[in-house]
């Protein structure tokens, strides 16, 4: 609805061709016409790329579906990093404590530049 009496009405959809920004049209009430068109073309390539950031970043604009869809992504990609952690902190603890089993065999003390360095960075055979 126009704001006032004398206001056009402004009329917008998204585009067929291009759905991720709105076209717009105002309508003088009393005469029927046409007054101002916005579509698509009309605007700068600057207000078409800013225009179309937030509704791929939210998925807008198709519906519930791709909201789905980018949901099931952003879980996926969440059990990806989480696993990935997984396998890394596995490995850590298990070749840390190879090191260490490895120094209580060979039962030879730490000297030098071993001392400081943590367990883990140690690898089997190397001598310092």
């Amino acid at each position: 609805m126009p704001g006032n009496a004398y206001a056009h009405y402004r009329i917008g959809g998204r585009s067929v061709s291009y759905p991720l920004l709105f076209e717009n049209v105002s309508v003088n009430p009393y005469t029927a016409e046409i007054e101002q068109t916005r579509r698509i073309s009309d605007l700068s390539w600057l207000e078409i790329i800013t225009g179309s950031m937030r509704p791929l970043h939210t998925g807008d604009f198709v519906g519930l579906s791709l909201k789905l869809v980018y949901f099931f992504f952003g879980i996926l990609l969440t059990m990806m990093v989480f696993s990935g952690m997984m396998i890394w902190t596995k490995r850590t603890f298990r070749d840390t404590a190879a090191v260490l089993r490895t120094r209580k065999t060979n039962k030879q003390p730490s000297k030098g530049a071993d001392a400081q360095m943590p367990a883990y960075a140690l690898q089997k055979g190397d001598n310092v």
